[in-house]
């Protein structure tokens, strides 16, 4: 229980920490964006993309898709940013 609670909260940091360093960085998803990651989920599932943005609208899943696609250009900026030291 205590290592879940631990990983929870390291998790919870991490996302306010994401968050912030986003809403500095004016990072933001277009709806292009969000365009290609719907088309990557129709890829894998084989489904129409109507279906699958129709399910993600009634699911309420869109605006989890969007804060998945800040988070990752997030990570990719801090990857950019980052100088590494030998």
């Amino acid at each position: 229980v205590e290592q879940a609670r631990n990983e929870a909260a390291r998790r919870v940091k991490l996302a306010f920490i994401l968050a912030e360093i986003a809403r500095r960085e004016n990072i933001q998803v277009s709806n292009e964006d969000l365009d290609k990651r719907i088309e990557s989920i129709v890829q894998r599932s084989g489904k129409t993309k109507e279906e699958v943005q129709g399910y993600l609208e009634k699911q309420d899943l869109i605006f989890g898709l969007r804060q998945e696609i800040i988070d990752r250009k997030t990570i990719d900026f801090l990857i950019r940013k980052a100088q590494i030291e030998t």
